[in-house]
Parts: C-alpha cells; structure tokens; sequence
C-alpha cells in the first residue's frame, strides 16, 4: 500500500507539473503570436519608410542628373560656337595665306 501511495503521488506530482507546462507553453505561444504581429507591422512601417527613401533618393538624384545633362548640353553647344568661329578664322587665314 505504501508503495502504490508513493507511485500515486509521484504520478500526481507530475500531471501537477505537465499541466503547469502546458500552461506555460501556452502563455509563450501568446507571447510569440503577439510578438510575430509586432514584428510584421515594424516590417510593413521599415519598407513604407524604405520606399518614401529611395522615392526621395530617385527624385533628387534625378534632378541633379538632369541639370548635368543641361550643363553638358550647354558646354557642347559653346564648342560647337567656338568650333565654327574657329573654322571661319581658319579659312580667313587661309584666303590670307594664299
């Protein structure tokens, strides 16, 4: 009888601990669940936030390109000013020469 007094209250004290356990793993599953949203909307908040970024970047970069592009334009057509004055001075020199 001892024995069996002894098996009962050790198996007791283990359903007691398993139902514990459970509870605990329950509580960390709600944890997680809660956790697992969290990180979501911090993900969903860090690309709207990564998108607004390079939205701006492609914007101001794309400005600055095309003022490049402007200056360039700008410089090329003085050339060609300067190409032409420069032929017609040769041509002068030319005639002269000749």
């Amino acid at each position: 009888m001892i024995n069996e007094d002894k098996v009962f209250d050790l198996l007791e004290r283990i359903y007691v601990e398993l139902q514990e356990t459970k509870a605990e793993l329950k509580e960390t599953k709600i944890e997680l669940k809660e956790t697992k949203t969290e990180l979501k909307a911090d993900i969903i908040e860090n690309r709207k936030a990564i998108t607004k970024l390079e939205t701006k970047i492609e914007n101001d970069h794309g400005q600055k390109l095309e003022a490049l592009f402007d200056g360039q334009k700008q410089i090329f057509d003085k050339l060609d000013g300067i190409e032409k004055e420069v032929t017609k001075h040769e041509e002068f020199i030319m005639k002269r020469v000749k």
